[in-house]
């Protein structure tokens, strides 16, 4: 027989412990917790970005497939965009829209859309998606209809 003193002591942890890795994830949850608000934003901008680069590539692939003129309106207000085939899309309250220049082979366009044409190329353009200071660019190639994103200061 063993005696108390010999018996191996029960492993574990100690409420005191528990509490204290508590406190401490609490502490970090409440870091990151803090900083998502500016981090939602530029997320909500760049998914945004991203959105309007997709419809656009979607436009010029359109465009090189079916051998026809493929256009992608720009609207300001409300801000958004009217793809091809005429499904509207908006974007989020708080991000406004620029086109600061449209281009066809060197003269200026009358409308805020982009059109591409069968070989590829496009009227070009520079969109500017806008969310308080910060600001993200999407361009458009005129020559080879390339479509680029980019932050802007």
């Amino acid at each position: 027989m063993t005696s108390p003193a010999e018996r191996p002591t029960a492993s574990g942890f100690t409420l005191l412990e528990v509490l204290i890795v508590i406190a401490i994830l609490a502490l970090i949850l409440g870091l990151f917790a803090s900083r998502g608000g500016d981090h939602n934003k530029t997320l909500t901008l760049k998914g945004t970005g991203d959105a309007l680069a997709e419809d656009l590539r979607l436009a010029r692939t359109d465009a090189i497939t079916h051998g026809h003129e493929s256009s992608l309106s720009i609207t300001q207000t409300p801000p958004g965009w009217t793809r091809p085939d005429g499904s509207p899309v908006a974007v989020p309250s708080d991000i406004a829209i620029s086109v600061a220049s449209t281009r066809a082979f060197g003269t200026v366009a009358t409308d805020d859309a982009v059109r591409f044409e069968p070989d590829g190329s496009s009227t070009g353009a520079s969109i500017f998606l806008i969310q308080g200071t910060r600001k993200l660019e999407v361009a458009v190639d005129w020559l080879t209809g390339r479509v680029s994103i980019g932050s802007s200061p």
